[in-house]
């Protein structure tokens, strides 16, 4: 029996690559594939966003107390709150800041109350430790995320390439208008990461304090008339608290507590299972489709090839081969299709995925949520399909290499 070399195997592999049945396969599982990662990418999108809520919104495992008599000091004494604090600091205030002016946008930040100095991490530069220092985004975008026009237009948005590095704005500062109407300049003495915490690429952290000075003292007012139709308007203050709990799994176990204890309690935030789980199924019939169809494709792939290439495979069993030298063939050469077909289907996504991302799902990055390329599903795609290709060439070129080379010279006629 005799052995083949690399050569002689690149040669005979090679020999037929350009023929149309390959091409054909190559456009049709390509097609397959990029289904196959678009719906197992929208798959992860949803997973990961559900795990990154709970692992980094802060929001999520923060409650809203009120209570008529508006007492609130025994909260902090009960387990696994972190603090309780007026919900005054909850939704943080939004302030021009004339600095960041651009010719088709305004310079505009949210800011926050650091109520916690481990809500946030430092990369770079120092935490605050004095009323007029800041804290802003390493990646920071000092405006809206939509641009608008007086009548409410959309002129633009945020795109990811556009944003400043918060590195280079250490040392530097920018003025916003307290509550009085008055100048106050901030400094920028650090930067952190927003996607760590589920924070807007505008938003920066002030002291207590500082916030204290900026942000209204009233959540808003109402207005009422008199007999006479004159108009007065009633000023409404913040009657509530906002509890942290140190745990998104300690969530109920608090909200109980509370409630026994006589407090009306509701989330500030929370997502949507039900909906969130009912969104996976159309992705994942999509996914288990594509993935099924491929099967079938590569299974009447090589069941075809081989049979086209029973005379080639006979030839190399009259001149004394070995069964497993021609399988290995047959399974190179569906092995490069299978390759070729991989890496173009792989770029086509990834450049599908950019285009996307950015033009659609900018709102999430500028909001703190990144969107991620699932690599690990796509790696088990990729070795689980190889395993398939490579069983699928043993059982059928098995099937046919029973016959001696005469009858498989004799069955390619």
């Amino acid at each position: 029996m005799s052995n083949m070399n690399s050569k002689d195997y690149n040669a005979i592999v090679f020999s037929d690559m350009k023929d149309k049945k390959n091409i054909l396969f190559i456009f049709s599982i390509l097609f397959l594939l990029i289904v196959m990662f678009s719906s197992l990418t929208f798959i992860y999108f949803v997973f990961d966003y559900k795990k990154q809520n709970i692992d980094k919104n802060l929001l999520l495992r923060t409650l809203y107390v009120y209570n008529e008599s508006n007492s609130y000091e025994n909260i902090k004494n009960i387990k696994n709150v972190e603090f309780s604090i007026s919900d005054k600091y909850l939704q943080g205030t939004s302030v021009s800041a004339k600095e960041f002016d651009e010719e088709d946008k305004k310079g505009v930040l949210e800011i926050y109350p650091l109520l916690n100095k481990n809500d946030i991490s430092i990369l770079k530069g120092k935490n605050i430790s004095d009323n007029y220092e800041a804290i802003c985004p390493q990646k920071f975008y000092p405006h809206n995320y939509e641009n608008k026009d007086s009548n409410g237009n959309i002129l633009s948005r945020m795109f990811n390439y556009k944003y400043l590095k918060g590195s280079n704005l250490i040392e530097k500062s920018f003025t916003i208008k307290n509550n009085k109407q008055e100048d106050v300049i901030f400094h920028i003495v650090g930067i952190y990461n927003a996607a760590a915490t589920f924070n807007s690429m505008n938003t920066c952290f002030v002291s207590l304090e500082a916030y204290d000075e900026i942000a209204s003292d009233y959540t808003g007012y109402t207005i009422s008339k008199d007999i006479d139709g004159k108009e007065h308007k009633e000023y409404l203050e913040y009657d509530g608290n906002i509890v942290r709990v140190n745990n998104y799994k300690n969530i109920e176990e608090v909200t109980k507590t509370l409630e026994n204890q006589g407090y009306f309690v509701s989330k500030t935030f929370e997502f949507e299972e039900r909906t969130l789980n009912f969104i996976l199924y159309f992705p994942l019939i999509i996914c288990i489709l594509s993935i099924l169809l491929s099967i079938l494709l590569i299974y009447n792939f090589i069941n075809k090839k081989i049979k086209y290439h029973l005379k080639k495979y006979g030839m190399l069993k009259a001149i004394g081969f070995t069964n497993m030298t021609i399988k290995n063939v047959s399974f190179i050469e569906n092995m490069y299709l299978f390759t070729i077909s991989y890496v173009i289907a792989f770029f086509l996504y990834f450049m599908l995925f950019k285009i996307i991302s950015l033009s659609f799902f900018s709102e999430f990055l500028f909001n703190g949520f990144i969107i991620k390329v699932p690599y690990l599903y796509l790696i088990v795609v990729f070795f689980g399909l190889c395993i398939i290709i490579c069983l699928m060439n043993h059982y059928l070129m098995n099937h046919h290499l029973k016959l001696n080379a005469a009858n498989l010279l004799k069955d390619s006629k």
